[in-house]
């Protein structure tokens, strides 16, 4: 529930895939994975509560989640810190939380906001548009994405012309908005679409284009936002081309399951989160947290026998002979450097007859 409840509630159906199909092909270490589902309410009180619960009564070896960073950090601090045990977020993206101490349990399977922000940029530019204004989230989630932006962007000749600083829940201002008309090509919206849909409604008179951070990338909300007004807006998002084998796979099985592909984001990553720490799991041979910490980078790493999505049958054969596994998610390879940060998965989009459309990113983005 609460601010990002209808992406959590998304979420947790890539969850749900995941253990189904685990348990279809025998379950972790012999016996099947139980998921228990605590609601954080998109609130740091409500999500310590609920994680002190998972380690306290439900016995968590580990936990997928959450999807705000600002919840994540607490929950780090909070819980983590003392029950070690590894956490693994779909979502949550600011790079405060690769500085934060967290002992190596803290991992995530999407791309930090420094890397979204230096491929919006770079794709904005090769894209051909010169000038740009900004509408910032004074938040650091916003910063962030704005300073990689920035920096992307001007190193490859582009121009901000101005920069709206916006507190949490207000609108652009006026003045703003009527300065737009002075030449920008497009109005970067570094904002969660929670807010920042309303910040495009509130700019569609005044500008053409827009750049849109990576939650916006949903059929739905596009369609709400006026479909086919926003054609040539540009995205970039955590995520990997639909026609990568993995992220096929996944489509294919996702669709299988629940009749319709994922409609939002964060839908693969909460997958793979969760099968990197079932296969992390199986490969420690127990449920000591420590242990399960220390395998998350052995069953997602080269060199290992391959396992894409739907594969646990594979790996778990592969991890009985004592090999490696080199899981390849759904959301793009999850390779996890010593922050537990991913170092790929990012793929650009384009508003095209109304709908999001993947789009190829240049070959220098991130």
């Amino acid at each position: 529930s609460g601010g990002l409840a209808e992406y959590g509630d998304a979420a947790l159906t890539g969850v749900q895939l995941a253990v189904r199909e685990i348990n279809a092909q025998g379950g972790v270490l012999g016996g099947r994975l139980r998921l228990v589902i605590e609601d954080s309410g998109t609130t740091p009180g409500q999500a310590v509560r609920g994680a002190r619960r998972l380690f306290a009564s439900a016995r968590a070896v580990g936990i997928v989640g959450e999807l705000s960073s600002t919840v994540t950090a607490r929950v780090l601090t909070d819980v983590i810190a003392t029950a070690r045990i590894p956490l693994i977020s779909p979502a949550a993206s600011d790079v405060a939380l690769t500085r934060q101490a967290h002992d190596g349990f803290f991992f995530r399977t999407t791309p930090n906001d420094s890397a979204i922000g230096r491929a919006l940029g770079s794709l904005a530019a090769a894209r051909g548009i010169d000038r740009v204004a900004l509408a910032v989230h004074d938040t650091a989630y916003g910063r962030v994405l704005a300073d990689a932006f920035r920096l992307a962007y001007e190193a490859r000749g582009g121009r901000v012309t101005n920069t709206a600083l916006l507190a949490e829940g207000r609108g652009v201002p006026d003045d703003f908005l009527m300065r737009l008309n002075d030449g920008a090509g497009a109005l970067a919206v570094l904002v969660p679409p929670t807010e920042g849909s309303a910040i495009v409604r509130q700019s569609t008179a005044f500008v053409e284009r827009f750049l849109l951070a990576d939650g916006f990338r949903s059929a739905d909300l596009i369609a709400a936002l006026g479909g086919p007004v926003l054609d040539g807006s540009l995205g970039v998002a955590a995520g990997t081309p639909p026609d990568a084998e993995p992220a096929r796979r996944f489509v294919q099985a996702y669709r299988a399951a629940y009749g319709h592909p994922p409609a939002l984001p964060y839908v693969d990553a909460a997958y793979d989160a969760t099968f990197i720490l079932a296969l992390a799991i199986e490969k420690a041979g127990r449920t000591y947290g420590r242990a399960v910490r220390d395998t998350v980078r052995l069953v997602a790493t080269v060199p290992g026998v391959r396992v894409m999505p739907g594969e646990w049958g594979t790996a778990a054969a592969a991890i009985a002979r004592g090999r490696d596994v080199n899981y390849e998610g759904a959301a793009g390879p999850a390779e996890f450097d010593r922050f537990g940060d991913v170092a790929a998965g990012l793929v650009g989009w384009e508003v095209d007859n109304g709908r999001p459309v993947i789009t190829a990113l240049p070959p220098d983005a991130p």
